[in-house]
Formats: C-alpha cells, sequence, structure tokens
C-alpha cells in the first residue's frame, strides 16, 4: 500500500472513531448516566463538570504538546490559551463567588501573556507553524468543535428563539438542555481535535526530519 493511501485510510479511521465517541457519549448519557439524575443540567451539576473534565484534558494534552514539541510550541500555546479561558468561563459561577473583584475574568491576566508572548521574538516562526495547522485535519476538527460550541449551542440554546419554536409550551429548562447538551458534544469534539493536534505535531516533526536529511 502506497504512503498516501496508508495516510487516507489512518485520517478516515481516526474520523470514524471520532464520530464514534459521539454515539457512545450518546448512549452512555441516555442510558446510563441522565436516569440517575432528577435534572443533571443545572448550574454547576453533572454536565457542567463533564464539560470541565473534557476541558481540561485537552489542556493537558495541549500543555504536553507543549513541553514535547519545541518546533510547534507556539502553536500549542496558542492552543492552550483558548483552552484555559474555556475552562474559567466554565467556572465563572464559583471564580465570581471566590473572586468577587476580577471574577472568572482573571483568566486573562493569565491567558493575554501567554497569547502575546508568542508575537515576540521570532514571529516568522510562529506564522509558518499557523500556516501547517490551518490546513491540517486537525483544524478541521478544531472547527467544527468551535462551531458546534459557539453558534449552534448559543442560537439553539437561545430562549428567544426556543419561546418561537414551542410557544406556550416553553420551559426555561429547555435553554439549559439544548445549550449544554451541544456544548458537551462541542467539548468532546474539542478534545478530539487535541488529539488530532498530536497527531498533526507527530507528522510535522516526521517531515522536518526528512527535509533535515536531504
Amino acid at each position: 500500500m502506497k504512503h498516501s493511501d496508508t495516510r487516507i485510510l489512518s485520517l478516515g479511521l481516526r474520523f470514524t472513531l471520532y464520530i464514534a465517541l459521539q454515539f457512545v457519549m450518546f448512549f452512555w448519557l441516555t442510558y446510563a448516566f441522565l436516569p440517575r439524575w432528577d435534572w443533571a443540567f443545572s448550574e454547576n451539576g453533572p454536565i457542567e463538570w463533564m464539560q470541565f473534565a473534557l476541558l481540561a484534558s485537552s489542556a493537558l494534552t495541549m500543555l504536553i504538546a507543549v513541553l514535547v514539541f519545541a518546533e510547534l510550541r507556539r502553536l500549542f500555546c496558542l492552543l492552550l490559551a483558548c483552552t484555559l479561558l474555556a475552562m474559567a468561563r466554565e467556572l465563572d459561577k464559583i471564580l465570581d463567588a471566590v473572586l468577587p473583584i476580577f471574577g472568572w475574568q482573571i483568566i486573562f491576566f493569565l491567558v493575554i501573556p501567554l497569547i502575546a508572548f508568542q508575537f515576540i521574538g521570532n514571529r516568522q516562526a510562529l506564522f509558518a507553524q499557523l500556516r501547517a495547522f490551518t490546513f491540517s485535519p486537525a483544524m478541521a476538527v478544531f472547527w467544527v468543535a468551535i462551531v458546534v460550541i459557539i453558534p449552534l449551542a448559543q442560537c439553539l440554546g437561545d430562549a428567544g428563539f426556543l419561546k418561537a419554536a414551542t410557544g406556550g409550551e416553553y420551559m426555561r429548562m429547555y435553554k439549559n438542555l439544548f445549550e449544554e447538551s451541544l456544548e458537551l458534544y462541542g467539548y468532546l469534539l474539542l478534545f478530539c481535535g487535541s488529539i488530532e493536534s498530536i497527531v498533526f505535531a507527530l507528522s510535522y516533526r516526521r517531515h522536518a526530519n526528512i527535509q533535515a536529511e536531504n
């Protein structure tokens, strides 16, 4: 089998696995997890903590990539910063209560310097890493995750939309159900994107080593 055919097969299998994980999440939630709770979508409830766990797993993956792949460190620092921001946003109620002056926005004191630092020094290296990542399968998975987390979750979980769709049958729990469910699946996709980014980094390093040898 040609190398290009192997890469296509590998990519297809990984993407199939990511889809399968979505179905595994669905069946586990429907038949094992949700029946044990009266309402798992409440503020700081189990669904939100599952979301945080997925974000933390993605952040840990990015942190490992920052330490292991020096040639892509600037790129992974940017991805880590975005993930940390999402983690803080999920803990907004807790951080607002613990830190009444800054609240969850205190994360910006960490994220902004982390992002700004990537533009100091060799910008050309950063843009080269971003160009390579932009056309990678990892970017595609990340982009789908962002679409699910932001526009889909916010639009389909919008009270105005749901009131227009359900009329007099609207209940506030619908908003939480749609928004938190879509965010949960989006964060699972984000975790898949972090795994795919490791695959991208390995391929990037292998290609760089081949070029160096030639």
